[in-house]
């Protein structure tokens, strides 16, 4: 197969065999650096690695000479230039000034606040995270151009793609280290190097060993991941091995995230349930808060049901003759231009003993005469009383009902009358609808 740079792409078993590369691995002697070494030898790979700490890197030199793995190794902090140009000056020499891969994987971090953070801790997190990648690539490139096919592999971060409180300043520099690899991926790939990255999320390493020895915080985590656990070294390196291999020859400038489907799977929304797998007291409270919203959902359906029925049975008229009489006064007042007496359906024994007991008082008070024929004048009342709208003052629920038999009677009267603005006094005039069956909704 040929790419669009001319070079093939090995069609048969060598595919999957990475026999006579040279490679280098960056913090190599714990953690991911480690499992890359060592998946990278199993696939047949001259390694050569570095670490600060000397007695580590022999200790670990031993035990891959007793798996009769092909890796050296020198001392090197990659924060320091000297250093990282030295440990170039050792790969040159010991590959015969050829390199096949290289792996940017070493990196440190801490969680503290934004603000809590010191320059030095800021000067010397660039530079293990982002400045030492990107000074080994440019002392890298003469020698993965003089192999023919050079793999580029940064190991960056989750955090460089979403945000995470507390390690601002690890995300920024994984974040610088993803456009690296995109930038570099279309620079470089007329040499016919390829650039990747991959991104890890929660991994069990010796930096995170702290962390994941707080319950709150494996909880926390573990919520967040489709997966349900945080992720292993031997994952991770197992992505930077196929990336590394020559059945990977068409992958380029790509970002890719190792997390378990943390990035696929947002969980922060406000109502979203913990899965089955969150501990009981986790799955008590989700269970507890299902209950209380379909109770309270419940309690609300009742609620507005009663408020519909309530307000149906208040549009319910009285007998048939009361509503008739009460039409035809409000009918007559309204054509005679004066303010109808209020009537009432069936006066209780206390209205008649406030009117005086005597059903001409009643008659008097209701606006009929004691034949039951409609009365057009007004009841003649205090001026007192009157005030100054020369309206009939109604007080509590006899003021309610009188507005509302208003209404009633006026779209009964008018049925097309609709809300309209009084432009002159300014004030808003609201009239009902009538449904046909007696009832007025008020708009």
């Amino acid at each position: 197969m040929e790419n669009g740079l001319g070079s093939s792409c090995i069609a048969n078993d060598e595919r999957w065999s990475l026999a006579g590369a040279t490679a280098v691995v960056t913090g190599g002697t714990k953690g991911i650096g480690y499992a890359i070494v060592e998946e990278l030898a199993r696939f047949g790979a001259a390694i050569h690695t570095c670490s600060r700490n000397e007695a580590e890197l022999n200790k670990c030199l031993k035990e891959w000479g007793a798996k009769n793995f092909k890796v050296t190794g020198s001392v090197c902090d990659v924060s320091s230039q000297a250093d990282r140009e030295k440990l170039m000056e050792d790969v040159k020499s010991t590959f015969g000034g050829k390199l096949s891969i290289l792996v940017n994987n070493a990196g440190t971090g801490f969680v503290k606040p934004m603000v809590a953070i010191t320059p030095d801790e800021y000067k010397f997190m660039m530079s293990t995270n982002l400045e030492s990648a990107f000074h080994l690539t440019q002392l890298a490139h003469p020698l993965l151009k003089a192999s023919g096919a050079g793999t580029i592999v940064n190991v960056s971060s989750l955090a460089g793609i979403v945000g995470i409180d507390n390690i601002t300043i690890y995300g920024a520099t994984k974040a610088a280290l993803n456009q690296l690899t995109r930038s570099l991926a279309c620079e470089w790939a007329k040499d016919n190097i390829r650039t990747n990255c991959v991104a890890p999320g929660s991994v069990r390493t010796p930096l995170m060993e702290p962390l994941l020895a707080i319950e709150e915080f494996v909880a926390k985590e573990t919520y967040r991941i489709p997966l349900g656990r945080v992720a292993e070294s031997e994952e991770v390196s197992a992505v930077v091995a196929f990336l590394c291999l020559p059945a990977a020859c068409y992958i380029n400038g790509q970002v890719i995230c190792v997390d378990g489907g943390a990035t696929a799977d947002p969980r922060l929304l406000l109502f979203y349930l913990p899965p089955v797998r969150i501990r009981e007291r986790e799955r008590a409270k989700g269970t507890k808060f299902c209950f209380y919203f379909l109770v309270c959902t419940s309690i609300m359906a009742e609620i507005c049901c009663g408020v519909e029925t309530a307000a149906l049975k208040s549009c319910e008229p009285g007998s048939r003759a009361a509503r008739r009489r009460r039409m035809e006064i409000r009918r007559l007042s309204f054509v005679a231009g004066v303010e109808a007496p209020a009537v009432e359906d069936e006066p209780s024994e206390k209205r008649q003993r406030m009117d005086g007991g005597s059903s001409s008082g009643s008659a008097e008070k209701s606006g009929t005469t004691p034949g039951g024929s409609p009365s057009l004048e007004p009841p003649i009342m205090a001026s007192a009383e009157l005030g100054t709208s020369g309206r009939r003052p109604r007080f509590g629920m006899a003021a309610v009902r009188g507005r509302r038999r208003d209404m009633e009677d006026a779209v009964s009267i008018r049925p097309d009358f609709v809300r309209r603005d009084d432009g002159v006094s300014a004030r808003h005039h609201f009239f009902g609808v009538f449904d046909g069956h007696g009832c007025s909704h008020v708009r």
